[in-house]
């Protein structure tokens, strides 16, 4: 990446922050406005106004998230040598206060799999998970739930084969939470060690949530074109 190529990617993260930020602005107002109903409104419509009200709040708290990915993105841009899908997942981890973040994408069948890591550690962990076939990204990937596990006991007690291997590249605890669109399973996103262990709160939520609706479209071009060059695995 050039020193203009980089400036010009920055420039983009900063708009897209800024656009993120005003979108959580939006959907914090009309939160406002269902909370306010939702105590002083008709008592038959309260629940819904309520209702109403979580949602947004949920849409606030996703761009919000995404605003600090683009936000990390544009300042770690400074680096011309530093990839965009990198960048991608190092703002992940940093977001998400954990030590390393992994998003596994899948095909519509399940049997194409793409991985983007944000460090070496993440991707020898990730390679771990696809060769054992067990960990939190399968399971997340299987029950459609969020999969939280810390401590190096429990991990291995989770996964005979994948929890001890880890736990020798010092990942003391795991969070993962599947990525759809509906009823259309993506991948997941699995973070290590998170500052808060077994923890599956708004945090990685709302980053899975930001990276399917908001990102989806970068990472989503990136992964078809790994895909497309990717021999039969299978």
């Amino acid at each position: 990446m050039t020193g203009t190529e980089s400036d010009s990617s920055s420039s983009q993260a900063w708009h897209r922050e800024l656009a993120e930020r005003d979108r959580a602005v939006r959907a914090a107002h009309v939160a406002l406005r269902h909370e306010m109903l939702g105590t002083t409104g008709p008592a038959p419509a309260r629940p819904l106004h309520r209702r109403m009200a979580e949602i947004h709040r949920q849409i606030e708290r996703r761009h919000l998230v995404a605003a600090r990915l683009y936000g990390t993105m544009a300042a770690s841009h400074q680096d011309p040598n530093v990839q965009a899908m990198q960048l991608l997942m190092s703002a992940m981890a940093e977001v998400a206060e954990s030590s390393g973040a992994i998003v596994m994408l899948v095909g519509a069948g399940r049997d194409e799999t793409v991985a983007l890591t944000s460090d070496p550690v993440s991707a020898r962990v990730y390679d771990l998970e696809f060769q054992l076939g067990e960990g939190p990204s399968v399971d997340a990937l299987r029950t459609r739930r969020p999969v939280a596990v810390a401590g190096r006991g429990r991990l291995c007690e989770q996964w005979h084969l994948y929890g001890p291997e880890v736990a020798k590249l010092d990942v003391r605890a795991v969070a993962a939470v599947p990525m759809q669109l509906g009823k259309v399973s993506l991948g997941a996103l699995t973070l290590l060690n998170p500052r808060t262990p077994g923890w599956t709160g708004d945090v990685i939520n709302a980053l899975g949530e930001a990276l399917t609706c908001s990102l989806l479209g970068t990472v989503g071009e990136v992964a078809r074109a790994i895909l497309a060059g990717l021999p039969d695995m299978w």
